[in-house]
């Protein structure tokens, strides 16, 4: 019989420290409804930052629930990823980094809210200017090393969305990633998405809310089995999720003598045979790998074999793909793309964006290639800068006549799926 608990969590949430994370999400609105909801352990999750955290911790100290520290890191690749930590301090030492590779960005509280931080009383004590909807400059292999080597764990967030999702924007899970789960979204459909995914089927799904609003936090319907209800033993129950029972002692014997044999044997007919070719961790399997889990891969095979080595790659609205580009890669600091919003706001002429191409902000590169979904960026200005006064979009509609006759100027390499790699004519 186990001997371990069972217990019901929900590991990923917002506070209104958070980017659109509604005002009613206070640590101490969140730790109380999280009480009501029947849950024994939650973990705060703000995007990029981690200073709502220990006054969440001390609340839930006294409401008799475990809050683990934690943060939803933006990779550079535009993916969300969930970071927990043991304690404070380890989150501490965490945030330091990421602060470090933060783009320093004012807010626009016009479009994404005040970004509150809060004490032990509910008490609002400050407010973080800087934008926190934004990349950092770690990559996903990079986040999920950072993290474990701070005694935490990393793993892809809401994978089954359309946004900010690593199956989304790279097509599959990093090569590397060595757990058994992945987090799901609450409207997760399991059937629809193992459909879509088939090489997940052997990975277990573990729902959390997201949520911005108090009314989104999930109740006890995710379970995890831990061997203490602590940080640290929430963090140690993900690391071994679903895992099999421990070997018998004798049993382990066995098993580590037949599995040394095979290696001694498989060495062997290895050096015999010359099986060099078909070694499953060589570059051509990972290829083969990504060329049967990525959808676009054969575009970005495209870029590096028929662009010179010293190209320079501009990115916009195309999901961070420099993953898998193997040029120098430039891409805006936000997930809006700031910079392009900005000029098309201007009503900037196509010679405004020829000089913008030519002397990239923050650098000293010059883009030879622009990698963009150029109806998505339209259709986004056209959202986020809309008039009511001007439902036709008129006024809009010229602010984005440069942009278009830039890219009308321009040599149309290759198009996939809305995505467009122009480079010079």
């Amino acid at each position: 019989m186990s001997d371990k608990l069972k217990i019901a969590v929900d590991l990923h949430m917002h506070s209104a420290l958070s980017p659109c994370g509604d005002s009613e999400m206070t640590p101490g609105n969140i730790v109380g409804m999280a009480v009501v909801n029947g849950l024994s352990a939650i973990a705060l999750t703000d995007h990029n930052i981690s200073y709502n955290v220990p006054a969440a911790v001390e609340i839930g100290k006294e409401l008799g629930i475990i809050v683990i520290p934690g943060m939803e890191l933006e990779t550079a690749e535009q993916i969300h990823v969930v970071c927990l930590f043991p304690d404070c301090d380890k989150l501490l030492e965490f945030q330091k980094v990421i602060s470090k590779v933060t783009p320093d960005i004012p807010n626009k509280k016009e479009i994404f809210g005040s970004q509150l931080i809060y004490n032990s009383e509910d008490e609002i004590v400050g407010e973080h200017e800087g934008m926190l909807l934004v990349s950092t400059t770690i990559t996903i292999d990079e986040a999920l090393i950072l993290a474990e080597s701070f005694g935490g764990i990393a793993y892809p967030a809401h994978v089954d969305r359309d946004s900010y999702s690593v199956l989304t924007t790279l097509g599959a899970l990093p090569y590397d990633y060595k757990y058994d789960f992945v987090e799901i979204s609450c409207v997760c459909d399991i059937n629809k998405f193992r459909e879509q995914y088939p090489d997940l089927n052997n990975y277990k799904l573990m729902r959390a809310s997201d949520a911005h609003y108090i009314d989104k936090l999930q109740e006890a319907n995710t379970f995890i089995e831990v061997d203490t209800v602590s940080p640290h033993g929430n963090i140690e129950a993900l690391k071994n999720i679903y895992s099999s029972n421990k070997i018998k002692p004798f049993f382990y014997f066995f098993s580590v003598c037949f599995i040394s044999f095979n290696i001694y044997y498989g060495i062997t007919l290895y050096n015999t045979l010359s099986l060099s070719d078909f070694n499953p961790f060589s570059r051509t399997s990972k290829e083969n790998y990504l060329r049967n889990h990525v959808i676009n891969y054969d575009f970005f095979e495209y870029i590096n074999q028929n662009t010179p080595k010293n190209s320079v790659i501009y990115e916009a609205l195309t999901g961070g793909r420099s993953y898998y580009v193997e040029r120098t890669f430039y891409c805006d600091t936000t997930s809006l793309d700031r910079y392009l919003l900005e000029l098309a706001d201007k009503g900037a002429s196509k010679e405004d964006y020829d000089k913008y191409f030519r002397n990239l902000p923050n650098s000293d590169l010059a883009a030879t290639h622009i990698l963009i979904r150029p109806n998505d960026f339209i259709k986004l200005f056209f959202d986020l800068y809309f008039n009511q006064n001007d439902p036709g979009n008129v006024e809009n509609s010229k602010k984005i006549r440069g942009f278009v006759e830039f890219f009308n100027s321009l040599k149309l390499l290759k198009e996939n799926a809305g995505v467009c790699l122009f480079g010079k004519k």
